[in-house]
C-alpha cells in the first residue's frame, strides 16, 4: 500500500510561493515603486526559489512526492516572467522603439555592468533549462542532468547578486535582509542538490 500524500505537503508549496512572492509584491507596493518590470524579477527568482526549498524538502523526506501541480503552474509563472522582465524594462528604455536591446548597458553606470552580463547569462541558462526539463526523459539529457542542475545553481547565484546591487527594493531597507535570508536559505538547498547529484553520479 502507497503512503498517502500528507495533507500538509498538498498545500505548502503554494503557501510558500504565496508568502515569498507576496512578501517581494508587500516591498514593491510600500515602494511606490511604478517599475513593473522590477516585480517580474522578483517573482521569477522567489518563485524558482520555492522549487529549490520544496526540491530540499522531498530529498530530506523520499516519501514526499513532487506536487505537479504546484510545479506546472509556478513553472508557467516563472518563464512568463522571465520573459517579461527584460522585455518591460526594454520598452521603458526605448519608448520609441529606435534603440537596441544593448542599452540595458545605459540603465546602469560602467561599473556595474557586470550585474547587467550576469542578468544576461542567467536568463539564457533558464530557458535553456526550460527546454532541457521538457527533453528530461531522453538518454542524453539523463545524463547530463548534473551540469543542467549545475548551470541553474550558478545562475539562481547571478542573479541573487544582479538583484542585490540594483534592485531599487534592495538597496536599503527591510527587504534587503528578507532577500539576503532567502539566499543564506538557498545555499545549503543547492549544495545538497549537487552532492545528491555527486552520489547518483558515482552509483
Amino acid at each position: 500500500m502507497k503512503n498517502e500524500t500528507p495533507k500538509w505537503w498538498r498545500w505548502f508549496p503554494w503557501v510558500l510561493g504565496i508568502v515569498v512572492v507576496g512578501v517581494g509584491k508587500f516591498a514593491w507596493w510600500q515602494g511606490q515603486n511604478d517599475q513593473i518590470f522590477a516585480l517580474f524579477g522578483i517573482v521569477a527568482w522567489s518563485v524558482m526559489w520555492t522549487h529549490y526549498v520544496n526540491g530540499e524538502m522531498r530529498r530530506l523526506n523520499p516519501n514526499l512526492p513532487k506536487n505537479m501541480l504546484y510545479h506546472k503552474v509556478s513553472s508557467y509563472v516563472v518563464l512568463a516572467s522571465l520573459f517579461l522582465h527584460p522585455v518591460l524594462l526594454a520598452m521603458a528604455l526605448n519608448p520609441s522603439g529606435t534603440k537596441t536591446l544593448v542599452t540595458f548597458y545605459d540603465y546602469v553606470p560602467a561599473t556595474s555592468a557586470w550585474a547587467i552580463a550576469f542578468g544576461q547569462i542567467a536568463l539564457g541558462s533558464f530557458l535553456t533549462f526550460e527546454i532541457l526539463e521538457r527533453l528530461k526523459s531522453k538518454a542524453w539529457v539523463k545524463k547530463i542532468w548534473w551540469i543542467v542542475n549545475l548551470s541553474q545553481s550558478i545562475a539562481m547565484t547571478m542573479i541573487f547578486f544582479h538583484a542585490l546591487h540594483l534592485g531599487s527594493l534592495l538597496q536599503t531597507g527591510w527587504y534587503r535582509g528578507f532577500w539576503i535570508l532567502l539566499g543564506i536559505i538557498l545555499l545549503p538547498c543547492m549544495l545538497h542538490t549537487h552532492y545528491s547529484d555527486l552520489k547518483g553520479f558515482k552509483k
